[in-house]
């Protein structure tokens, strides 16, 4: 009898370290040796890896987590996963089916142990997708992006011009800086437009009172849609006509935001000029007052002011555009993608369940400059930027079976952002955009501009688009 209770004894406590040895989806490893993971990213430093990883040691002393800049990272990331395995996590954009990259990443929907309960579901729910098999998700967005506008505090102060808060007041600043010899919007015209008035565009399909009826619309392609968005298009056709926002003169006097990268952005935004081989800020306010971008940027504006030390105060806020004040549209910031060849699986697990928990993701976001990936997103941007909530929209109720909606606002504002460039021709010589006068003239010897194109010749352009035609 003894012999028989030994013997079981001894058979439970080998099924009890077989079930531990085979358990996949265990999230709180506590190995005897300091791990190290290894986060990869195309930055040459992150604060938000090194706040996050700071909260997750305090936690986990035996789990450091680390991160590496890596170089020409569009180019060389798939050598780096394809080659080692010393690569646990790595920032991306999102990762599809068409992916060179997914044939190297953990399918987080079917990973066992992974908790995105308390993430945003509109932005995880646009990261996915289904191969015909199954619903996939390769990258977590970190976060949620913002568009919006940065403001010259610094500028504005010095010609005693408030920060504006609504339409009204952002148009009198307009006017008073045109007055004083500034162009108030700056940007590159490929993307100017969009930060400004994805927003207000977005917001008119995701918070309208008959909302399936839109969407139902828009993804019919019928007739009339572009009167949906004539209010957003006439507000950017009257900037262009007052020459609030003129690219082409900045360009070509102030030689600013030729280069579209977010490093160029940064040093043109803070007055950093080119001195020789080196750049150095030039005292003074700067010449622009208000640039459109993205929320994100705002780490790369934070570092470039930092290292060149310039005085020019500014603040990022969604642009006052609407009678009432701005408006915000979110999608995925950059996502965070898992090395299925990785030998710390049970810890990348566990630091994502970590960093995805809501108290920790808002530690996180506020470092990387991004909303939080947060079931309560929207409370947080009402917070902490004043605006309702029915002004504020997101990705996931503004998508459509076919892509052509964003291609179709994109291309049209663009063509609207540049309605003022007398210079530009068609390829029959005739200018792209301006009227001629009686004459058959465009400027005259001081460059004085004649009319633009009316507006319904926009509206018109507009309404092709979304009809497809």
């Amino acid at each position: 009898m003894k012999r028989y209770i030994a013997s079981l004894l001894c058979l439970v406590m080998i099924f009890g370290m077989l079930a531990g040895c085979g358990d996949t989806g265990k999230t709180d490893p506590t190995p005897q040796t300091p791990v190290t993971l290894k986060i990869v990213g195309p930055w040459e430093d992150c604060t938000a890896v090194e706040v996050i990883g700071r909260e997750f040691n305090k936690k986990y002393p035996n789990c450091t987590v680390e991160y590496e800049y890596l170089q020409k990272f569009e180019e060389n990331i798939s050598t780096r996963l394809a080659e080692n395995n010393s690569i646990d996590l790595f920032f991306t954009t999102n990762i599809t089916g068409s992916s060179d990259l997914k044939q190297y990443v953990l399918d987080l929907k079917s990973t066992q142990g992974l908790d995105l309960s308390k993430t945003f579901k509109g932005i995880i729910d646009n990261a996915s997708f289904n191969d015909g098999e199954a619903d996939r998700l390769y990258a977590i967005p970190l976060g949620a992006e913002m568009r919006g506008m940065y403001v010259n505090k610094t500028l504005l102060s010095g010609l005693n011009i408030a920060v504006p808060t609504n339409q009204g007041t952002f148009l009198a600043a307009c006017a008073k800086l045109k007055e004083n010899g500034y162009i108030p919007l700056q940007g590159n015209p490929g993307s100017f437009a969009q930060y400004l008035l994805y927003p207000w565009v977005c917001n008119l399909v995701a918070n309208a009172d008959n909302y399936e009826e839109v969407h139902a619309k828009l993804e019919a392609r019928g007739a009339g849609l572009s009167e949906l968005f004539k209010e957003p298009f006439e507000f950017l056709y009257s900037l262009v006509e007052n020459s609030y926002y003129d690219y082409k003169t900045v360009e070509n006097e102030y030689g600013l935001f030729k280069d579209s990268s977010e490093e160029a952005v940064a040093r043109d935004f803070l007055n950093i000029k080119k001195n020789g081989e080196e750049y150095a800020f030039e005292q003074g306010s700067g010449k622009v007052a208000f640039l459109a971008g993205t929320l994100s940027t705002k780490s790369i504006m934070d570092k470039t002011k930092a290292d060149y030390h310039s005085t020019i105060e500014y603040e990022f806020i969604p642009a006052p555009i609407g009678k009432d004040g701005g408006f915000v549209y979110i999608s995925p910031a950059k996502s965070i993608a898992a090395n299925k060849s990785s030998a710390n699986l049970e810890w990348i697990i566990n630091f994502l369940n970590f960093l995805f928990t809501p108290e920790n993701n808002q530690t996180f976001a506020a470092a990387f400059n991004a909303v939080p990936n947060t079931p309560d997103a929207f409370t947080y941007i009402s917070n902490l930027y004043a605006v309702p909530e029915n002004r504020i929209s997101e990705v996931g109720k503004v998508t459509f079976n076919s892509n052509y909606f964003y291609t179709a606002i994109k291309d049209n504002l663009i063509e609207l952002s540049k309605a003022n460039n007398v210079n530009s021709k068609n390829d029959d010589g005739t200018s792209k955009y301006m009227v001629a006068d009686k004459n058959g003239k465009f400027a005259d010897k001081d460059g004085n501009k004649f009319s633009m194109h009316a507006f319904d010749y926009y509206m018109d352009k507009l309404e092709t688009s979304l009809k497809g035609e």
